[in-house]
């Protein structure tokens, strides 16, 4: 109980000394930037800012676990302060304990008499300074949960002016030759030998420091991969299945998208699992952790181009299930033959360099990677609305379509001009813009494909 006190107390201390430097800091960029033209190089600054501040999940996952010491600590001073009540009254208590001993001359309970009070007295001085103790050790857990909650909330006061500031500033020149001279220097970054041997060796010291989880981990991704000709055999079944009478049902539908999201995890799991290792590990280094972050966001998009993959395959939901036209799911499968290695790759660099907070590199290989996905997209986005226009095109058709169909002028201008724009404000120095907003995009994207989803299983 001493040393988790004294040790409560220590973080206290630290907390307290971080939240007033935080407090601080955060008036002193707000007298910074109000009324004030932001330059560049303020921009910069903040952009710098946004990056190392700490996130608040850690703040609130240890509020989780206080809350149950809390609990403990509670229950314990509820035991001492019953304890403390039968020793209000020493002598009533001596009585007590006296009657249930066998009887004696009464020289011996004399003497039993006094022991047993003296007893009795150096317990109830124990548990007197126990129970300060305890009192002292929850007050220092309740101060310090307070100071958490200060702290997450300013964190997340502070994240929200940052961002509000940056969206619509400018965080870098214009790309230029000054960006492309940094090229390079941040291919041979990326792509340095010793770079990826500190990363294996920081994999190894993961291993080591976390066999069970890495066993774990490995034996799902492993069961994925084996698990892969069960899959395609069962989703084949189940496509036979449908339009039958007596078996057909729409519960096929559900196990058939289990399945094809079984079929198309395993890389993607593979990569997420892969950088959660060395973006949890401690003392990795600083290209670990960028290489592990970007893992996780390129398995995450491989995820959900594989999804689309396996959705289109033949004998697959989009064919069987959702009936949808051969063109649209074929036209969908080319187009991601390409797309695909493109956009991962590239997405993985990005993501990469960001994580790694290289701003030169972030500026020239980081802008030109995102301007090339950003563009791939429309060209994707182009390739497909004309596969799928042209398909609509005959009178039957254009009736089922209604008004999607009538506005497909205005989606077209829609699939070049958003990627356009944010290829603009990326080349016109408003980089951290386009990458916040294309992150919007994206999630804008992933609802639409779960209404597409819920539309079809409707």
């Amino acid at each position: 109980l001493t040393a988790d006190g004294t040790q409560t107390a220590q973080t206290l201390d630290r907390l307290q000394s971080e939240l007033k430097t935080l407090e601080e800091e955060f008036a002193q960029i707000r007298q910074r930037v109000q009324g004030v033209s932001l330059s560049e190089t303020i921009g910069l600054t903040m952009r710098q800012r946004r990056r190392d501040l700490p996130g608040p999940e850690s703040y609130r996952r240890n509020s989780a676990q206080r809350q149950q010491v809390l609990r403990q600590v509670s229950e314990a001073q509820f035991i001492i302060d019953e304890k403390q009540r039968d020793l209000v009254d020493i002598k009533a208590e001596t009585d007590r304990i006296l009657r249930t001993l066998p009887s004696a001359p009464e020289e011996n309970v004399a003497k039993w008499e006094e022991r047993i009070r003296s007893l009795l007295l150096d317990r109830r001085d124990l548990l007197d300074k126990l129970e300060n103790s305890y009192r002292r050790y929850y007050q220092r857990l309740q101060s310090l949960e307070f100071a958490e909650q200060r702290m997450s909330s300013l964190i997340d006061e502070y994240a929200d002016f940052l961002v509000g500031r940056l969206l619509w500033m400018r965080s870098s020149a214009i790309i230029g030759p000054t960006d492309l001279g940094y090229l390079p220097a941040a291919l041979f970054w990326i792509a340095s030998p010793n770079n990826w041997w500190l990363l294996l060796k920081d994999l190894l010291t993961s291993l080591g420091r976390r066999p069970i989880t890495w066993i774990l981990s490995l034996l799902v991704v492993g069961f994925l991969f084996v698990g892969r000709t069960w899959a395609k055999h069962n989703l084949e079944q189940l496509s036979k299945n449908v339009g039958r009478v007596r078996k057909d049902a729409f519960m096929l539908t559900v196990r058939a998208l289990g399945l094809t999201l079984y079929l198309a995890s395993s890389w993607p799991l593979l990569l997420v699992l892969a950088g959660w290792h060395l973006s949890v590990l401690p003392f990795a280094g600083d290209f670990s952790r960028a290489v592990g972050f970007g893992l996780l966001i390129a398995g995450h998009i491989l995820g959900i181009l594989n999804f689309l993959d396996y959705l289109c395959r033949e004998q697959g939901v989009a064919q069987v299930h959702f009936r949808w036209h051969d063109v649209t799911r074929l036209a969908l499968r080319r187009q991601l033959l390409w797309l695909r290695p493109l956009w991962v790759s590239l997405i993985f660099l990005i993501a990469t360099i960001e994580a790694a907070n290289k701003i030169t590199f972030g500026n020239s290989l980081g802008r030109l990677a995102f301007m090339v996905v950003i563009a791939a997209s429309a060209v994707f986005a182009v390739k497909m609305f004309r596969i799928t226009s042209g398909k609509s095109a005959d009178t039957e058709e254009a009736s089922k379509q209604g008004l999607l169909l009538k506005l497909r002028f205005l989606w077209y201008l829609i699939s070049v001009g958003l990627p356009g724009l944010l290829v603009l404000l990326a080349a016109m120095g408003y980089f951290y813009t386009a990458l916040q907003l294309s992150w919007e995009f994206h999630n804008t994207a992933l609802l639409v494909i779960a209404l597409v989803l819920g539309n079809n299983l409707a």
